[in-house]
């Protein structure tokens, strides 16, 4: 479980954009609206443990530090961008999470222009499924657009939207 292999990448470029708000750090400065949908579902707050125990056990932790890391390249030609974001892109699918400590995931952002960034999350396998992480995109995304950070925006139906989709909900 601690190998590079069981990990996803996701990659959002958003055109034209900013990864921070005016108003809030939000995506860009720390990743103020990712904390928050982290704080509003436990799985993104999750760790395991099953040395020494008979069964294996999911440990959902209130509070978590985000690795939250910020890259401008806005000096780099498009070319060299995309070298090192290949280079980037394999490092960071080399790098392993302890699964024992919450949470099993992580974010860049690089800054590529004025106006455009590229945004990848990298999360173990065992926290989302194909579907489920759209919607983690959907919401943080959502979020940042309606620039709202811990206030009364609802979070997205999850398990609803498995739901609508043909498959249960992991319980």
């Amino acid at each position: 479980l601690l190998g590079g292999l069981d990990l996803r990448q996701v990659e959002h470029q958003r055109r034209p954009g900013r990864c921070h708000h005016p108003r809030h750090p939000g995506i860009g400065e720390g990743g103020d609206v990712v904390h928050e949908v982290a704080r509003r579902h436990d799985i993104l707050r999750t760790g395991f443990r099953w040395e020494g125990i008979p069964e294996p056990l999911q440990d959902v932790y209130e509070e978590i530090e985000l690795p939250w890391r910020n890259e401008d390249w806005s000096h780099l030609s498009p070319e060299q961008q995309q070298q090192e974001f290949e280079k980037f892109l394999l490092s960071d699918r080399k790098s392993s999470f302890d699964v024992t400590k919450a949470p099993l995931m992580r974010w860049t952002c690089f800054k590529l222009g004025d106006n455009q960034h590229r945004l990848v999350w990298t999360f173990h396998h065992a926290l989302l499924d194909g579907r489920s992480h759209f919607m983690v995109l959907q919401e943080v995304f959502s979020l940042y657009d309606a620039g709202l950070v811990g206030g009364g925006h609802q979070p997205l139906d999850h398990a609803g939207g498995i739901r609508r989709a043909g498959k249960r909900p992991a319980m």
